[in-house]
């Protein structure tokens, strides 16, 4: 499908490994397709994980079939003390549970097997593993969030909260929500065109380097209550912290700018507003 081919791409772009080869992990791998994207677009060490033993074999069999390598292990991938045991990754690959809601168009049972339950119970999988992983990627790295799911729960709400309690984790532009999209039908035009994909929904999430996190620890994220003036320099960084508005103020009588790794990073005093 046109929509799951994206997240290879959306991953790797712009990503250099930190030490040498690149390390990737591709958790909730089977049945191996994003993996085998993965290994065909960089020359990187890869761990796909799966936690059903019958669906890595799966996993193998892909490999094995376009000639590609990678580490395969069963195991959950919240647990990782039972499997981590290496560097930090340069970036992670989570395709997370998820109700499947996207895929509808093309698997309709779908709506039958679900209970409206089932939402609530796959969001707390996915914030645990987003919590469990997150740890995992090195500083300057990235982990792409994934689901073939159209509710905002496994989505846009998911990401919202992980950022929110995660001063570290910046999203990068990202696709967002997909909506399930039939392209043309006419036997002239290419087999599977851009618009014709499942619903999916991408977030791509960098980790701030080190001093950069530590710069964010010192200061307060406001919004309300400041000038006009200041909300319209809070739009300008929003973009680059949080992706919506906010205003970064030192707690202290300070202000300075920081350029930190190609990051400029201005952080102002509640002093600098006053009237």
């Amino acid at each position: 499908d046109a929509a799951a081919q994206l997240a290879a791409p959306l991953l790797l772009e712009g990503l250099e490994p930190a030490n040498g080869r690149m390390r990737l992990l591709d958790a909730c791998a089977a049945p191996g397709g994003k993996t085998a994207h993965l290994l065909e677009l960089v020359d990187a060490d890869v761990l796909a994980l799966d936690v059903d033993a019958q669906r890595c074999e799966r996993i193998h069999g892909t490999l094995q079939r376009l000639g590609l390598q990678a580490r395969v292990v069963v195991a959950d991938a919240e647990q990782t003390t039972a499997w981590f045991d290496g560097p930090l990754f340069d970036g992670i690959l989570l395709d997370a549970p998820c109700t499947a809601s996207g895929i509808v168009r093309r698997h309709p049972d779908v709506r039958w097997l679900r209970r409206p339950t089932d939402i609530d119970q796959l969001a707390a999988i996915q914030a645990r593993l987003l919590r469990a992983l997150w740890p995992l990627v090195r500083p300057g790295g990235r982990l792409l969030y994934c689901t073939c799911s159209v509710f905002r729960a496994e989505g846009e709400k998911q990401v919202q909260t992980f950022v929110a309690h995660n001063t570290d984790a910046v999203l990068r532009p990202s696709p967002g929500h997909l909506m399930p999209q039939t392209g043309a039908s006419n036997p002239l035009f290419q087999d599977n065109p851009k618009s014709d994909h499942d619903g999916f929904f991408y977030a791509l999430l960098g980790k701030l380097a080190d001093s950069i996190a530590r710069l964010l620890e010192r200061v307060t994220l406001q919004w309300e209550g400041l000038p006009e003036g200041a909300r319209m320099v809070g739009g300008n960084l929003g973009r680059f912290h949080r992706a919506r508005p906010v205003v970064v103020c030192i707690n202290s009588t300070v202000g300075f700018e920081s350029l930190v790794r190609g990051e400029r990073v201005i952080c102002f005093a509640p002093s600098f507003y006053a009237d």
